[in-house]
Protein backbone atom coordinates (compact mmCIF):
# COMPACT_ATOMS: atom_id res chain seq x y z
CA UNK A 1 0.00 0.00 0.00
CA UNK A 2 1.22 3.50 -0.77
CA UNK A 3 2.31 5.41 2.32
CA UNK A 4 2.12 9.20 2.11
CA UNK A 5 4.06 11.24 4.64
CA UNK A 6 1.59 14.14 4.69
CA UNK A 7 -1.96 14.13 5.99
CA UNK A 8 -3.07 16.06 2.89
CA UNK A 9 -1.99 13.26 0.53
CA UNK A 10 -3.56 10.59 2.77
CA UNK A 11 -6.88 12.46 2.99
CA UNK A 12 -6.93 13.04 -0.77
CA UNK A 13 -6.17 9.41 -1.55
CA UNK A 14 -8.89 8.16 0.80
CA UNK A 15 -11.41 10.57 -0.76
CA UNK A 16 -10.37 9.47 -4.27
CA UNK A 17 -10.98 5.83 -3.40
CA UNK A 18 -14.42 6.66 -1.98
CA UNK A 19 -15.30 8.38 -5.29
CA UNK A 20 -14.28 5.44 -7.47
CA UNK A 21 -17.44 3.85 -8.91
CA UNK A 22 -15.86 0.41 -8.49
CA UNK A 23 -12.43 -0.83 -7.36
CA UNK A 24 -11.44 -1.46 -10.99
CA UNK A 25 -12.54 1.96 -12.32
CA UNK A 26 -11.01 5.41 -12.09
CA UNK A 27 -12.92 8.35 -10.62
CA UNK A 28 -14.40 10.95 -12.97
CA UNK A 29 -13.58 14.63 -12.69
CA UNK A 30 -17.33 15.34 -12.70
CA UNK A 31 -17.45 13.44 -9.36
CA UNK A 32 -14.80 15.68 -7.82
CA UNK A 33 -16.58 17.62 -5.08
CA UNK A 34 -14.75 20.17 -2.90
CA UNK A 35 -16.49 18.88 0.24
CA UNK A 36 -14.89 15.46 -0.29
CA UNK A 37 -11.46 17.09 0.05
CA UNK A 38 -12.28 19.85 2.56
CA UNK A 39 -9.40 18.90 4.90
CA UNK A 40 -6.82 19.31 2.15
CA UNK A 41 -8.53 21.61 -0.36
CA UNK A 42 -5.87 24.34 -0.19
CA UNK A 43 -3.25 21.75 -1.18
CA UNK A 44 -5.18 20.43 -4.21
CA UNK A 45 -4.18 21.00 -7.82
CA UNK A 46 -5.87 19.91 -11.04
CA UNK A 47 -4.08 19.71 -14.38
CA UNK A 48 -5.85 19.04 -17.69
CA UNK A 49 -4.23 17.45 -20.75
CA UNK A 50 -5.07 19.75 -23.66
CA UNK A 51 -3.90 20.10 -27.25
CA UNK A 52 -1.23 22.64 -26.24
CA UNK A 53 0.03 20.54 -23.31
CA UNK A 54 -0.99 20.51 -19.66
CA UNK A 55 -3.01 23.38 -18.19
CA UNK A 56 -3.45 24.09 -14.48
CA UNK A 57 -7.19 24.19 -13.82
CA UNK A 58 -6.76 24.66 -10.06
CA UNK A 59 -3.74 25.73 -8.01
CA UNK A 60 -4.73 25.56 -4.32
CA UNK A 61 -4.18 28.44 -1.90
CA UNK A 62 -1.65 26.53 0.23
CA UNK A 63 0.29 25.62 -2.93
CA UNK A 64 0.37 29.34 -3.73
CA UNK A 65 1.76 29.97 -0.22
CA UNK A 66 4.56 27.43 -0.78
CA UNK A 67 5.45 28.40 -4.35
CA UNK A 68 4.71 32.12 -4.05
CA UNK A 69 2.60 32.33 -7.21
CA UNK A 70 -0.85 31.23 -8.50
CA UNK A 71 -0.73 29.48 -11.87
CA UNK A 72 -4.42 28.61 -12.25
CA UNK A 73 -5.15 28.81 -16.00
CA UNK A 74 -1.48 28.72 -17.03
CA UNK A 75 0.12 26.03 -19.17
CA UNK A 76 2.90 23.90 -17.72
CA UNK A 77 5.33 24.81 -20.53
CA UNK A 78 4.84 28.51 -19.74
CA UNK A 79 5.68 28.20 -16.05
CA UNK A 80 8.53 25.65 -15.81
CA UNK A 81 12.07 25.62 -17.14
CA UNK A 82 12.42 23.23 -20.09
CA UNK A 83 14.09 20.33 -18.25
CA UNK A 84 11.72 20.68 -15.26
CA UNK A 85 8.82 20.84 -17.73
CA UNK A 86 9.95 17.66 -19.46
CA UNK A 87 10.24 15.83 -16.11
CA UNK A 88 6.83 16.98 -14.81
CA UNK A 89 5.08 16.46 -18.17
CA UNK A 90 6.45 12.89 -18.35
CA UNK A 91 5.12 12.13 -14.85
CA UNK A 92 1.70 13.57 -15.72
CA UNK A 93 1.59 11.63 -19.00
CA UNK A 94 2.59 8.40 -17.22
CA UNK A 95 -0.12 8.97 -14.62
CA UNK A 96 -2.73 9.30 -17.39
CA UNK A 97 -1.55 6.71 -19.91
CA UNK A 98 -0.80 3.99 -17.35
CA UNK A 99 -3.66 5.06 -15.05
CA UNK A 100 -1.30 5.12 -12.08
CA UNK A 101 -1.14 7.12 -8.91
CA UNK A 102 2.31 8.63 -8.40
CA UNK A 103 3.65 9.86 -5.07
CA UNK A 104 6.99 11.67 -4.94
CA UNK A 105 9.08 13.91 -2.74
CA UNK A 106 10.68 16.87 -4.47
CA UNK A 107 12.86 19.69 -3.24
CA UNK A 108 12.00 23.17 -4.52
CA UNK A 109 15.14 25.30 -4.61
CA UNK A 110 14.45 29.03 -4.52
CA UNK A 111 16.68 31.93 -5.58
CA UNK A 112 19.18 32.48 -2.80
CA UNK A 113 19.39 28.68 -2.35
CA UNK A 114 16.56 28.44 0.17
CA UNK A 115 14.56 25.25 -0.25
CA UNK A 116 11.29 23.61 0.67
CA UNK A 117 10.72 19.86 0.49
CA UNK A 118 7.27 18.88 -0.74
CA UNK A 119 5.31 15.69 -1.23
CA UNK A 120 3.30 15.54 -4.45
CA UNK A 121 0.48 13.04 -5.02
CA UNK A 122 -0.84 12.69 -8.58
CA UNK A 123 -3.98 10.71 -9.50
CA UNK A 124 -5.65 10.23 -12.91
CA UNK A 125 -9.27 11.30 -13.43
CA UNK A 126 -11.56 10.53 -16.35
CA UNK A 127 -13.38 13.13 -18.42
CA UNK A 128 -17.10 12.85 -19.26
CA UNK A 129 -16.30 10.48 -22.14
CA UNK A 130 -14.42 8.11 -19.84
CA UNK A 131 -10.94 9.06 -21.08
CA UNK A 132 -8.11 9.88 -18.66
CA UNK A 133 -7.57 13.62 -19.17
CA UNK A 134 -7.15 15.17 -15.73
CA UNK A 135 -4.52 14.74 -13.06
CA UNK A 136 -5.51 15.89 -9.59
CA UNK A 137 -3.66 15.59 -6.36
CA UNK A 138 -1.93 17.42 -3.58
CA UNK A 139 1.25 19.34 -3.03
CA UNK A 140 2.09 19.62 0.66
CA UNK A 141 5.14 20.98 2.41
CA UNK A 142 7.11 18.47 4.46
CA UNK A 143 8.29 19.85 7.76
CA UNK A 144 11.97 19.03 8.02
CA UNK A 145 14.72 20.57 10.16
CA UNK A 146 16.60 23.16 8.14
CA UNK A 147 13.82 23.86 5.63
CA UNK A 148 13.23 27.44 4.66
CA UNK A 149 9.75 28.60 3.73
CA UNK A 150 10.74 29.90 0.33
CA UNK A 151 10.38 33.29 -1.21
CA UNK A 152 7.80 35.03 -3.31
CA UNK A 153 8.59 34.47 -6.96
CA UNK A 154 7.02 35.69 -10.18
CA UNK A 155 6.89 32.27 -11.81
CA UNK A 156 7.69 28.65 -11.12
CA UNK A 157 10.52 29.24 -13.61
CA UNK A 158 12.32 30.94 -10.71
CA UNK A 159 12.21 27.71 -8.69
CA UNK A 160 14.51 24.80 -9.47
CA UNK A 161 13.05 21.34 -8.92
CA UNK A 162 15.54 18.90 -7.40
CA UNK A 163 13.83 15.69 -8.38
CA UNK A 164 12.97 12.66 -6.33
CA UNK A 165 14.67 13.46 -3.06
CA UNK A 166 13.14 10.19 -1.81
CA UNK A 167 12.12 7.01 -3.70
CA UNK A 168 9.08 7.57 -5.91
CA UNK A 169 6.04 5.36 -5.38
CA UNK A 170 3.79 4.35 -8.26
CA UNK A 171 0.61 2.47 -7.48
CA UNK A 172 -2.48 1.09 -9.13
CA UNK A 173 -5.75 2.77 -8.32
CA UNK A 174 -7.53 -0.41 -9.41
CA UNK A 175 -6.34 -3.12 -7.07
CA UNK A 176 -4.23 -1.35 -4.45
CA UNK A 177 -0.97 -2.86 -5.71
CA UNK A 178 2.15 -0.76 -5.51
CA UNK A 179 5.46 -0.58 -7.28
CA UNK A 180 8.04 1.47 -5.43
CA UNK A 181 10.40 2.73 -8.07
CA UNK A 182 13.80 3.39 -6.63
CA UNK A 183 14.99 6.61 -8.22
CA UNK A 184 18.46 7.89 -7.41
CA UNK A 185 18.57 11.19 -5.60
CA UNK A 186 19.46 14.00 -7.91
CA UNK A 187 21.71 16.81 -6.72
CA UNK A 188 21.58 20.42 -7.74
CA UNK A 189 21.49 21.04 -11.43
CA UNK A 190 23.64 23.73 -12.91
CA UNK A 191 21.73 26.44 -14.69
Amino acid sequence: MVSPQTQEAEVFLQAYRRLQPAPDQLARKSDLRPEAFIECLGNVFIVEARGKGFQFRLFGTRIVEVTGVDHTGDYLHDVLQSDDHDHVAALLQRCLSDRLGILSTERLLYPGKEYVEVEILRTPWLDTMGEPRFVAGTLARLERPGDSFGMKVRSLRDIEIVRDSAPRQEFSLHDGSENEEVVPRVGRRSR
